[in-house]
């Protein structure tokens, strides 16, 4: 897989825009930076969706209810949720 743009947001005031992208290959996002460097600076911070910071955090899954709702994957040692 190539890198990819997955999603771009741009601030109010024009200054500031953020990408979301994705590869498989780290050292893409490297010579991707560095083609742009003269036109534009670069901070690159690995991040991962919700959902697969839970299942890291918490690989057991363990079950609470939510106004009769079931919510799995509740990290442990938070409290049971009561709403």
């Amino acid at each position: 897989m190539d890198s990819s743009i997955v999603s771009s947001w741009i601030d109010h005031d024009f200054k500031v825009c953020y990408q979301l992208m994705q590869t498989n290959d780290f050292a893409l996002f490297d010579r991707w930076t560095r083609n742009w460097s003269d036109l534009m600076e670069f901070e690159v911070v690995p991040v991962r969706s919700s959902a697969e910071a839970v299942s890291n955090y918490c690989p057991r899954k363990r079950v609470t209810r939510l106004k009769g709702y079931q919510v799995e994957k509740v990290p442990a040692g938070f409290n049971d949720l009561t709403v």
